[in-house]
This record gives C-alpha cells, structure tokens and sequence, in this order.
C-alpha cells in the first residue's frame, strides 16, 4: 500500500476513534426532527472536525463557550458538507455548502457560538434557512 494511502486509512481511523469518544448533545430543527449530534466543544476537537471521514452520519455541532466571527474550512475533509452557523439564541444567521477538500474559508458573517455541520443537501428537509431556529441542548464548550 502507497504511504499517502496509509495516511489516509491512519486518518480516518483516529476521526472515526475520537468521534465515538465526543460526547453530544440533542439538537431539535425546525422541521421539528432531532439528533444527537457529536460535539466539539475543546479545540483539538473542533480542528479534526469531520475531517478523514468517508460519511458524516447525523453531522456533528461545533461550540464555543461565547459568541465570536468563526471560520470553516475543508482540508482533509472527504465529503462535501453543508454548515449553519447559529448565534446562541439558536438563530440560523449563514448557511453554506462546501466542497470536499477545498482551502476556501466559509466565515459567519455576524458572531455564533455554534455551527452544524451535514451532508450536503441535508438541512433543506431539516427546515434550516437563513433566520430559522434550532435548539441545542448541551455542556458548554471550551475556548
């Protein structure tokens, strides 16, 4: 096996381990629908993300313990996904697709404290839009 495919196996191996580790957190979306989504809430967490993963499941929340302008990119990520980024009165303020491995930098617009990530497509039978509410009930994140 090539070394650049062994990275990717080793990759997806320690994404797959530390999803199963995170902890989660009910989320109820507009379309009434709820999911137990993984969270990342330290900063370890929230930098390997979805990353080297072959699917994404039920998607996964990001937190953070205060509202701030924040910033998504796909690097190592194989799946294309779709973010909101949620201010925390649960207030959809962005909604963005993104391409699987792409160095483009999807940045909220107004400060959130959390984004969801989905696959692709995926929010549009959830009922999440620009100006939508979901409710995210959790521990709180880390800086």
């Amino acid at each position: 096996m090539k070394p650049s495919a062994l990275l990717c196996v080793a990759l997806g191996l320690a994404s797959n381990a530390a999803l199963a580790q995170l902890p989660e957190c009910r989320v109820g979306f507009p379309s009434g629908a709820e999911r137990d989504l993984p969270l990342a809430a330290t900063p370890e967490a929230r930098t390997l993300g979805l990353s080297g993963r072959d699917e994404v499941g039920d998607g996964m929340l990001f937190a953070w313990p205060n509202e701030g302008l924040r910033e998504l990119w796909m690097k190592d990520t194989r799946v294309a996904l779709s973010a909101a980024f949620i201010d925390a009165s649960g207030n959809v303020r962005k909604v963005v697709d993104m391409r699987p491995f792409s160095l483009q930098r999807h940045g909220s617009d107004a400060p959130v404290r959390y984004i969801i990530e989905v696959a692709k497509g995926e929010f549009a039978a959830l009922g999440v839009v620009f100006g939508s509410r979901v409710s995210i009930d959790c521990e709180q994140a880390e800086d």
